[in-house]
């Protein structure tokens, strides 16, 4: 893992010279991590984001309602799949003129909590049912559907969480990880 770097809990004073380091880009050459691209949210997403964070944020304030409430509840689950599938179908359809085929990209949601990577995971298929009837025009064979993987310590068995995070990395046949 990542060192702690410190005076008080410094990774070496708790645990003792390092005997192995093994670096990112490392990792990436050997195909143990995958490569992350980090890019901004849309701007008029980020907006809506804030305004509804901002107005819920009281009602968490007063005790009204817990966060967890909030980023689990359907409503919020959906609207976060909607932009985040639309993000990555879009950046897909950009990167076809790239080396890299665009269906090749694959994407990965980190939740906050277990049961919000279950919802998120439950409503995939909905979501994205609705956003590629809105799109008509979309060519099936250029654009498959897209295909989530849910990984969590308390689901499923060790081997099949193993093969999920296998198709994702190696046999590009899960587009989007849920962790």
């Amino acid at each position: 893992g990542t060192p702690l770097i410190g005076n008080e809990k410094a990774s070496c004073k708790v645990f003792g010279d390092y005997f192995h380091t093994y670096y990112y880009d490392r990792s990436i050459q050997d195909g143990y991590t995958l490569k992350i691209i980090r890019e901004e949210i849309e701007t008029s997403y980020r907006k809506k984001i804030t305004e509804a964070f901002e107005n819920v944020q009281k009602l968490v304030e007063k005790g009204s309602v817990s966060k967890n409430q909030i980023i689990e509840h359907p409503t919020y689950c959906k609207a976060l799949l909607t932009y985040i599938i639309n993000d990555l179908l879009q950046f897909r359809n950009n990167q076809t003129s790239n080396e890299i085929s665009g269906n090749e990209l694959g994407g990965m949601i980190i939740c906050e909590t277990s049961e919000q990577a279950r919802k998120l995971f439950q409503y995939f298929d909905e979501i994205q049912h609705e956003i590629r009837g809105e799109s008509r025009n979309e060519n099936p064979a250029k654009n498959p559907p897209l295909k989530p993987g849910l990984i969590l310590y308390d689901s499923d068995d060790k081997e099949t969480r193993k093969q999920i995070v296998k198709d994702f990395k190696k046999n590009f046949t899960i587009d989007i990880l849920i962790v």
